[in-house]
């Protein structure tokens, strides 16, 4: 009867200042030579807007294999993993997400509010990853 706890072992930083600011890349160096760390991987919060202000949604920039190393518990079929790291327009979407805005498969555009000069980005989702450390009834 206890609790499951995914990354009970996991630490994550972020800049003192704000989530959107990012750490210089040369500070990944440094934390994995800190003892005991086993992975590192960048997560750039960049606030992602799909085709309307009221569609805002928790978007993050990330190195994609290392992030499936790093949060080890998101499951992805094995076409879909190797499709994401081949790629860089693709994205993993919660399924309630994909589900919402009917993304399964397609392509589609996003915005950012934080990363101005970027505009629009297109994507492809691919698919979504299976959290594997929620039992099937705590799963929606």
């Amino acid at each position: 009867m206890g609790a499951d706890l995914a990354g009970v072992d996991r630490l994550a930083t972020m800049h003192k200042m704000s989530l959107i600011q990012s750490f210089p890349i040369s500070y990944a160096n440094r934390i994995r030579g800190v003892d005991g760390v086993v992975a590192v991987t960048p997560f750039i919060w960049m606030g992602g807007i799909y085709q309307d202000e009221r569609n805002q949604v928790a978007a993050q920039g990330t190195d994609a294999e290392k992030f499936l190393e790093v949060y080890s518990e998101y499951k992805l079929p094995p076409e879909q993993r190797a499709d994401w790291l081949s790629d860089r327009a693709s994205a993993i979407v919660g399924k309630t997400l994909a589900e919402r805005f009917r993304l399964e498969g397609r392509r589609y555009s996003a915005r950012s509010l934080v990363v101005l000069s970027q505009g629009r980005w297109r994507q492809r989702h691919l698919g979504h990853a299976d959290r594997g450390h929620l039992r099937d009834d705590q799963r929606r």
